[in-house]
């Protein structure tokens, strides 16, 4: 997108955000449905190497990339974060940093500097194009930021008497991180990296949603747009919650089958139906993450 009409870029970016978020845990989902009409799932899933675990349950930005992209994760936590934040060019700068800054905040300096490195590289991954870097640095800044403002967080959160272990506190994080990660997005969705952080500063001082209404549903037209927001927040609240309940442990796959085969039957037409429905609202196309 060019950025010459705001609010309606902002819709896009907010549906990609969705669409981005359920595209691979919907592939996921298909390929271990697969494992388990096959073969023995219970074997093989156990050594499928897991891709992603609840996104849309994480805290913050940190957490959110310890839960999607694992394997990309581990790999450059693995050969490029430890190795790089081990290096004698990275002692010594911490050894200056602590100097300068003091022991705590000087220790931090080569590993929000290894982290911004991580990211940059995380970012070209996806695409050696100036939208895909800037979306890495986006992460990598936030995460650095949030490195050397964790002791005043700890004591913003005493001083406002903030219960961070209570479900209020938590779902504030959880909504934090989406919005977030909502705003990273502009750097896939627009033609440049000004576009991408003026749309960003437009959505967090000017964001008005009535502005949804006026964005076509696909080939049912604007008239159909209340109907779809509706259909899109419902659909959107069910992943946050399934979310939620499979982070506590609950595994669906399991509570669905121990159930009488009427009720698996029902639910499986009702899904069915659901993608029919609703699928021909817009021209269809691949797994996002396909191309990589």
């Amino acid at each position: 997108h060019t950025g010459r009409d705001p609010p309606r870029a902002e819709v896009g970016d907010h549906l990609f955000a969705v669409e981005d978020l359920t595209d691979r845990p919907a592939d996921r989902e298909i390929g271990h449905g697969t494992v388990r009409n096959v073969i023995d799932h219970e074997i093989l899933i156990s050594r499928v190497v897991i891709h992603d675990r609840e996104a849309l349950a994480a805290k913050d930005l940190r957490d959110f990339w310890q839960r999607w992209h694992i394997t990309l994760g581990t790999w450059m936590k693995d050969y490029v974060m430890y190795p790089l934040t081990m290096s004698g060019a990275m002692k010594k700068l911490g050894k200056k940093s602590k100097k300068v800054f003091g022991k705590k905040t000087g220790r931090n300096v080569p590993i929000a500097l290894s982290n911004l490195i991580v990211f940059f590289l995380v970012g070209v991954w996806h695409g050696p194009t100036w939208g895909n870097i800037g979306w890495g640095l986006y992460n990598g800044v936030i995460i650095a930021f949030s490195i050397f403002a964790e002791n005043r967080y700890r004591q913003l959160k005493k001083k406002l008497h903030i219960n961070d272990k209570s479900r209020g506190w938590h779902v504030f994080m959880v909504l934090r991180t989406f919005a977030l990660m909502n705003l990273s997005w502009y750097f896939d969705c627009v033609d440049s990296l000004q576009t991408a952080l003026k749309m960003i500063r437009y959505s967090v001082t000017q964001f008005d949603p009535s502005v949804f209404l006026t964005v076509s549903a696909g080939k049912q037209g604007v008239t159909y747009t209340p109907v779809a927001l509706v259909i899109l927040l419902t659909g959107c609240v069910c992943l946050f919650a399934v979310s939620f309940l499979q982070e506590k442990g609950v595994d669906f796959h399991r509570v669905i089958a121990r159930q009488p085969v009427m009720i698996q039957v029902t639910v499986c037409f009702v899904l069915l139906m659901a993608a029919l429905m609703l699928g021909p609202m817009s021209a269809g196309r691949g797994f996002i993450y396909a191309q990589f």
